[in-house]
């Protein structure tokens, strides 16, 4: 990969988890840098190993380097810890102003954040999350997932915990001070670490936000519905009561709070209508 040192700190830290993802990576990595230089946004690409057994950490090491203004890191677990705690260690290293962790399997394209970054800029919220479930997204899946994934909502509220439309899609963008505080204080190593962040989000008082994005259900993930949901569900009741036990310091009085501006980022490519036609 050639080099070529960037003298301007990340905007930008990309988060992308990784378990046994050695055939998709490249792939999905090639596609977020070329979405990056793009838009020539200083940024950071944190790829963390979550005690991968197959080539996946040879692969992404093999990715590592510099291009323009695009760093790209290799993280590791020696042992699997779940993606939660994949995605809380590449929170701890990211140094941009922004964080957004988005899956491996490309699911949600990079350039989906531009949705978010407006309703970023709209409202000024740390944190905002891509839905399936809102009016404007576009989902390709079976008709299974869709059901799965409304029954898992329904779960949540029905334990009291109403959190967003679609807790579970896995494309986030944090401040850099809401992803301090609640990488600080989050334990979750399971799929359930989402509802974890956003009750903590909760407790502290950030605003979360919601935007619809395109999203294509990749086959070959770690997640099965039918043995993860009911799972999911009991970890959720057992997050609840250990945030209710926590003293989460409010979000602005809280170390590290910064005001930051959202990302300079150029209008949306017609993704969504384009995925949209071959749905």
């Amino acid at each position: 990969m050639a080099q070529t040192v960037s003298p301007l700190p990340p905007a930008l830290s990309v988060l992308i988890p990784m378990f046994n993802e050695s055939a998709r990576i490249g792939q999905t990595v090639a596609d977020v840098c070329a979405t990056l230089e793009a838009w020539h946004v200083p940024a950071e690409v944190l790829l963390i190993d979550d005690g991968s057994s197959d080539a996946t950490y040879r692969t992404a090491r093999g990715l590592c380097g510099q291009i323009g203004l695009v760093s790209i890191r290799l993280l590791r677990h020696e042992a699997n810890q779940g993606k939660g705690a994949a995605v809380r260690t590449g929170m701890r290293a990211a140094t941009g102003s922004w964080v957004l962790f988005m899956d491996a399997d490309n699911s949600t394209r990079l350039i989906e954040l531009e949705k978010l970054n407006a309703e970023a800029r709209r409202t000024g919220a740390p944190i905002i999350i891509a839905s399936r479930a809102v009016g404007d997204s576009v989902v390709v899946t079976s008709a299974a997932r869709r059901f799965a994934g409304r029954a898992f909502h329904t779960g949540l509220a029905l334990l009291g915990m109403d959190l967003a439309r679609d807790t579970q899609c896995g494309f986030k963008l944090y401040r850099a001070d809401a992803a301090r505080l609640i990488s600080a204080q989050s334990v979750e190593g399971g799929f359930a670490f989402d509802v974890e962040h956003l009750l903590l989000a909760r407790k502290a008082g950030m605003e979360v936000r919601e935007v619809g994005v395109c999203w294509d259900h990749q086959p070959g993930g770690s997640i099965r519905v039918m043995r993860d949901g009911p799972r999911m569900l009991a970890a959720a009741l057992r997050i609840r009561a250990r945030v209710a036990r926590l003293a989460v310091p409010p979000w602005r009085s809280a170390a590290g709070y910064i005001e930051t501006k959202p990302l300079s980022l150029p209008e949306v490519q017609p993704h969504a209508a384009a995925l949209a036609a071959e749905a």
